[in-house]
C-alpha cells in the first residue's frame, strides 16, 4: 500500500486524488495509509494505521456525470507506473481486517 501515491476513479470522467497532497493538508503520513476507496458520491476513504479515516469529497463542476459509484479504480505509484489493481485492493483488505482484529 506504501507505494500507491495516486488514485483514479472512473465515472464518465476520471477524478484523480494526489495523495501526498491530502496528506499534507490533513496532517498524516502517506505511509500511514492502509486502504483507499472510492465511494459513492465521488467520495475517497483513505483509512489510516491509527484507525482513523479521512474523507475527501469531490465536488463536481456542474455536469451530468453520475457521481454515485465509480466504475473502475487505478493506482499509481509517485512516477505515475500502473500498480496492479488487484494486489493494491488485497493489500488493503488484508491490512483492514488485520486492524479489525484488534
Amino acid at each position: 500500500m506504501n507505494e500507491v501515491r495516486y488514485v483514479s476513479a472512473k465515472y464518465e470522467t476520471n477524478i484523480h486524488y494526489d495523495l501526498d497532497d491530502i496528506a499534507k493538508e490533513k496532517g498524516f503520513n502517506v505511509a500511514d495509509i492502509i486502504s483507499v476507496e472510492t465511494g459513492k458520491w465521488a467520495t475517497l476513504e483513505i483509512r489510516l494505521k491509527d484507525g482513523k479515516s479521512c474523507y475527501i469529497q469531490y465536488t463536481p463542476n456542474g455536469d451530468e456525470t453520475d457521481w454515485k459509484w465509480a466504475t473502475k479504480e487505478y493506482f499509481y505509484d509517485k512516477n505515475y507506473d500502473n500498480l496492479d489493481t488487484e494486489d493494491v485492493k488485497y493489500e488493503m483488505e488484508q491490512a483492514v481486517n488485520r486492524m479489525e482484529d484488534y
